[in-house]
């Protein structure tokens, strides 16, 4: 059985394929220019993003890392695991403990944390495959299977527990509508200013200070790789022309997929304005990834400069809109929601008009500025809401 014939560079493009523990508080790394770093929020991981929480894995058992750089070989020797998982990418452990003890401590767990349990598979001598699902904040089902069995491994013979999950990709049954490519890109791109411009007319809406005068009213989202931890960063640095930026910074050797951002949670009334616009102004450094201004939709979106805002309509159902940005020539990017700008050029973005979204917002709840892929480097200068009326 072939489950890894796809590249492995493709794990940290997947939103959907990322096991990262929760870490209830860490410190940002490195060194600022001004030395003024936050650091009070935790990692945030892309299960416990989606709404149902991380899988722990079993206690005192390690990643082998070894092993998971031969997957191919690993997996050959192994009984072929059920369809929906041909796929998938697996996380290898190895325990001393038996079988039984890994079996007993999954099903338990997984039913204390709510996930669903599907069915098993017996392979007899060569182990047992356990999948379990839950509803995800998407309105689909995350799939988990957990491989164990005994395994000879470096001349002892231990229990081989392989872990991996599976969100569906967007329902392609969706119902069409009859927005045209064009129309979407018009509608949703907003306009990219490459010279100093002012903000639309209108009132800002953030209740809290300017961010290039600290994100103290901020949270951090630093999101880890699966394999690659990496270096995340956010920090206030000196700025050449705007005195103070935040900056989005990651390092991961070797390609690994990860995020650094910071995000508010407020309550702002909108349903008033005429209009609505977000209003952002930054620039990008550096760029590396493997879905970078979203060229492959099935993806997760890569950008070192995102933006997304999270809000409610008149009936109080949730909706989100994003944006980001990119500086190099890829053939087919996702023009709806990603803009081209210059390297290392300061551009100022005045998103679309949100009351003329096909869902208006009527409550602002969350908005989010960060970098997501391998590596990146990118500063947000400035950043607000205006409401006109």
């Amino acid at each position: 059985m072939n489950i890894f014939k796809k590249k492995i560079f493709k794990a940290s493009m997947l939103f959907v394929i990322l096991t990262i523990l929760f870490l209830t508080s860490i410190s940002c790394s490195g060194n600022s220019d001004s030395g003024d770093q936050k650091t009070k929020a935790g990692v945030i991981s892309l299960l416990d993003s989606l709404g149902v929480g991380d899988v722990p894995k079993f206690p005192g058992a390690d990643l082998e890392v070894e092993l998971y750089r031969n997957m191919d070989p690993l997996m050959n020797e192994l009984p072929e695991f059920p369809e929906i998982f041909k796929d998938s990418i697996f996380f290898p452990y190895i325990t001393r403990k038996t079988p039984e003890d890994v079996q007993e401590f999954y099903n338990s767990k997984m039913k204390e944390l709510a996930w669903e349990f599907v069915e098993e598979h017996n392979y007899d001598d060569a182990g047992n495959f356990f999948i379990w699902r839950k509803m995800a904040n998407t309105g689909f089902y995350i799939t988990y299977g957990v491989f164990v069995g005994n395994y000879e491994y470096k001349n002892r013979t231990g229990t081989l527990i392989l872990s991996g999950f599976i969100v569906p990709k967007e329902d392609i049954e969706k119902e069409q509508t009859t927005t045209s490519r064009a129309e979407e890109e018009t509608i949703y791109q907003g306009t990219v200013y490459f010279e100093n411009t002012m903000p639309p007319g209108g009132q800002g809406l953030l209740p809290i200070k300017a961010i290039s005068a600290g994100i103290e009213d901020w949270e951090l989202w630093l999101q880890e790789g699966a394999i690659v931890k990496g270096k995340n960063e956010v920090s206030i640095v000196n700025d050449p022309m705007f005195l103070k930026s935040v900056m989005f910074k990651r390092i991961s050797e070797p390609d690994d997929g990860g995020a650094a951002g910071i995000y508010y949670k407020t309550d702002i009334d909108v349903s008033s304005f005429e209009n609505l616009f977000i209003w952002l102004v930054g620039r990008i450094e550096n760029e590396n990834g493997g879905n970078i201004a979203n060229t492959d939709p099935q993806w997760f979106p890569e950008g070192a400069l995102q933006i997304k805002i999270k809000y409610a309509d008149a009936n109080d159902k949730d909706f989100e809109w994003y944006h980001g940005f990119y500086y190099s020539d890829f053939g087919n990017p996702d023009s709806a929601h990603f803009s081209r700008v210059n390297k290392g050029d300061y551009f100022w973005y005045q998103g679309p008009d949100m009351t003329e979204l096909k869902d208006k917002p009527a409550v602002i709840k969350e908005i989010w500025a960060y970098g997501f892929g391998w590596d990146f480097v990118s500063y947000l200068t400035e950043i607000n809401i205006i409401g006109d009326v």
